[in-house]
């Protein structure tokens, strides 16, 4: 029996013998997958699929049937969890994140229970996870992809039965975003780390921005954040924390409310899941390598970390099949990047070998011209860059900074989720680009 991804990773979460309720069960696949992996390997134990509706509680029944595992599965016409349903595992999947909240809600139990859930809401995660926080679950997050879309499964459970007690400091999360994204990346001209705040700072709300702007600060205060990471820096070369400049009453709005500042900003383009490699990422490339100034006719980079491991600002690969030119490329673009618009030069030439840059990168023209590229997709491009393009022949597109280099913000909160399951992470609602082009 095979199941799609979403119940497959579900199955693979659910412990040997660990008594299971199916909450919402549909056609009954996971318990019935559960039940014949059991038989199969002569194992047993109590499973209870339940629905609010007949229709399909009498399809899981069938197929129960059908696959010879009827014996191993009682049945519930249920509005939520059984009031006497006995569990060590529950399974919640399908629906909205506030449904399932609502439902957990109403288990008289939850504030004692020790069993563990296993949820996947198809939509408002953020929800579920602060209700599950503040029920004194720990959270830890994975993703799986079906059908073209990428769903959170989440499994909810207590330690020791007590409330979450793990703490996080500012100095934990610098340290996991420096170990993927090593100091030695960044430029000479670049200020990165912990910008705001003390490194022993309690860390339990973390909100990841582009950049720190007025909304990003207040949305962190409102939400009662204990930390923003950003990828640009709050300031450069802050002379006064005053409110006499933008960046100086950014960052007292930000200490006066006990908010620490943490910023990955070039050695976040430069590492391996960086800004230049999510954009690839977003936009298909095939056979996806480094790309940088320094060529050596084979290899391509920028620099090279302490321990030899090079890397680059760019990344260059090749197009998905379906793109053959420049029109079809820059509706691609936007699409992908959610642009407002774009500028170009269209070199009259097919694109197929494609060079992306996040941020400002018109600076690596020359090297599209040496190494064979005939297209770069970047922003922020100067006139006279566009006076080069024209003059080498090669396609230029430029995307805005906001939406070439912002992909890499969920990966971020992705990674601060996984490292630091019990913490809440939330994407800024007011992460937006600033700039509107008609």
């Amino acid at each position: 029996m095979k199941l799609k991804p979403r119940l497959k990773l579900i199955a693979s979460l659910i412990p040997d013998g660990a008594a299971l309720l199916d909450v919402g069960c549909d056609h009954g696949l996971l318990s019935a997958f559960i039940a014949l992996r059991d038989r199969d390997g002569g194992a047993s134990r109590r499973i209870t699929a339940s629905d609010i509706a007949k229709a399909p509680l009498g399809t899981a029944q069938k197929n129960a049937a059908r696959l010879g595992v009827s014996d191993r599965i009682s049945f519930a016409c249920a509005d939520g969890i059984p009031a006497d349903a006995e569990f060590e595992v529950c399974v919640v999947a399908g629906m909205g994140g506030e449904t399932i909240a609502e439902i957990l809600a109403g288990f008289s139990g939850l504030g004692k229970t020790r069993a563990t859930f296993i949820l996947s809401p198809n939509t408002k995660e953020a929800a579920l996870t602060r209700f599950l926080r503040e029920n004194g679950f720990i959270v830890t997050r994975r993703t799986v992809r079906e059908s073209g879309r990428e769903y959170p499964v989440l499994t909810a459970s207590r330690q020791k039965g007590e409330a979450m007690t793990e703490k996080y400091t500012a100095g934990a999360v610098l340290d996991a975003l420096f170990s993927i994204a090593p100091i030695e990346g960044k430029l000479d001209f670049d200020n990165v780390g912990l910008l705001v705040g003390r490194k022993s700072r309690s860390v339990a709300r973390i909100l990841t921005a582009l950049d720190i702007t007025q909304a990003v600060a207040e949305e962190a205060v409102l939400g009662k954040y204990d930390l923003i990471v950003s990828h640009h820096p709050l300031f450069f070369e802050l002379k006064a924390v005053t409110d006499g400049s933008v960046s100086g009453g950014l960052a007292l709005t930000l200490a006066e409310n006990g908010i620490a500042a943490i910023c990955m900003h070039t050695n976040l383009d430069a590492a391996e899941c960086g800004t230049s490699a999510e954009l690839a990422k977003t936009l298909c490339l095939r056979g996806v390598s480094l790309f940088g100034e320094n060529f050596d006719g084979e290899k391509s980079r920028d620099g090279a970390y302490p321990n030899g491991t090079p890397y680059a600002y760019g990344r260059r690969g090749a197009l998905p099949g379906s793109i053959s030119d420049i029109q079809g490329l820059l509706s691609f673009v936007k699409e992908k990047l959610g642009c407002s618009g774009l500028r170009y030069y269209d070199a009259k030439t097919t694109p197929k070998s494609i060079a992306v840059v996040a941020g400002s990168g018109g600076s690596y023209l020359a090297a599209c011209r040496e190494q064979g590229i005939d297209t770069l997709i970047t922003s922020d491009i100067k006139h006279n860059v566009w006076l080069d393009a024209q003059a080498l022949g090669i396609n230029l597109i430029d995307a805005g900074h906001f939406s070439t280099e912002n992909p890499v913000i969920p990966r971020v909160a992705e990674f601060l989720r996984e490292r630091f399951p019990a913490a809440e992470v939330d994407v800024a609602k007011s992460n937006a680009a600033a700039e509107l082009w008609g």
